[in-house]
């Protein structure tokens, strides 16, 4: 296939990665694994909107598969 590229050339992922990346980090602070201030809070809240909106314009501009 000549239209696929590599997985990590893929916005898409690498999208959904810092936005799982961020929320997993939310959760283990909420959970009490460690301690999670307010400001450090907000910009994990702010790379999973970042990453969110990567992956929704890798998506949209996506035009090979991935390998």
């Amino acid at each position: 296939m000549k239209d696929s590229k590599k997985w990590w050339t893929s916005r898409c992922l690498w999208g959904v990665g810092i936005a799982l990346g961020s929320i997993a980090a939310i959760i283990c602070g909420d959970s009490g694994l460690f301690e999670l201030s307010s400001d450090i809070r907000t910009q994990l809240l702010a790379a999973n909107f970042l990453g969110l909106t990567l992956a929704g314009y890798g998506r949209i501009k996506a035009s090979g598969k991935i390998r």
